[in-house]
C-alpha cells in the first residue's frame, strides 16, 4: 500500500435475504477467482500456459508428476520451481487411480 491513509474503514451492515447474501456472495467469488489475474500470479504468467493445458491433464503435467520434466527450463522463480518439483508422486501415490475426468452425472450428484 503506497498510501495507508487512503484506506478506508470498512463498514458493516447485516444482510438477511437470500438474494441479498446470494448477490454479496456472486461478487466476493468472482473477485476471488478473479484474484489471480489481477495479481499476476505465477499459474496465469505464458511460462505456465502448456502446464494448464487440457485441463492440467497434459503431457507436461504427466512429466511434472512423475518428476520427469524439466522443471529448470521454464522461466518462473525459483520458489515456483521448488514447487512444481515438490509435486512429483511418490511410489504410493503413483499406484492410485485417479480418473482425470468427472461423468457429468457424478459432478451433478457431488454438487446437490
Amino acid at each position: 500500500v503506497l498510501n495507508p491513509e487512503s484506506i478506508k474503514t470498512p463498514s458493516w451492515s447485516r444482510v438477511t435475504k437470500p438474494e441479498e447474501m446470494e448477490s454479496w456472495l456472486m461478487r466476493r467469488n468472482k473477485r476471488h477467482l478473479q484474484q489471480m489475474y489481477i495479481e499476476k500470479s505465477p499459474p496465469t504468467t505464458e511460462a505456465f500456459a502448456p502446464i494448464l493445458e487440457d485441463y492440467g491433464t497434459s503431457t507436461i503435467t504427466d512429466e511434472i508428476l512423475d518428476g520427469t520434466f524439466d522443471v529448470d527450463s521454464l522461466n518462473i522463480s525459483d520458489e515456483m520451481k521448488l514447487f512444481l518439483k515438490s509435486l512429483k508422486r511418490t511410489p504410493e501415490e503413483k499406484r492410485m487411480h485417479v480418473p482425470s475426468r468427472m461423468p457429468k452425472e457424478a459432478f451433478q450428484e457431488v454438487m446437490r
